[in-house]
């Protein structure tokens, strides 16, 4: 498939038909020992995803390309609260301080309506609802 900018594509089917495996392999995601492309391309602003060292891809990934994951119980570490997890994600991709992205997470957070922000941030995952998970 081809997908040029302004254009949305979705991709939908049944359980198990290869949504998320496809996905997954745009962003390479899956481990290479278990799965590998064996032809064609994956262009992404001119370049060969399949081609790109994986400091490479950690600059794509999240800034540029995302995938929102469909189990709030398993796209959030565990071991990690969810205030380091979104703060690292904006300081993997964003030229901002560890305040300033500590800002942005606590903006972002009242923006999706999760009640006390500041203090959520030290919490862990299984401290949020199912809804507040899916919102994060």
């Amino acid at each position: 498939f081809e997908l040029y900018e302004g254009e949305t594509f979705a991709i939908v089917g049944e359980s198990g038909c290869g949504k998320s495996v496809t996905s997954q392999s745009i962003m390479r995601l899956l481990p290479k020992f278990s799965a590998t492309i064996t032809d064609g391309a994956i262009r992404f602003k001119g370049k060969d995803l399949r081609h790109l060292s994986e400091k490479e891809m950690r600059k794509i990934r999240g800034a540029e390309i995302s995938m929102i994951f469909q189990d709030p119980m398993t796209a959030l570490n565990p071991t990690l609260t969810v205030g380091d997890q979104l703060t690292e994600a904006l300081l993997e991709h964003r030229p901002v301080s560890k305040t300033d992205a500590r800002k942005a997470v606590i903006s972002m957070l009242e923006l999706v309506g999760i009640p006390n922000p500041q203090e959520r941030l030290r919490q862990y995952p299984h401290q949020f609802s199912g809804g507040m998970r899916q919102r994060i």
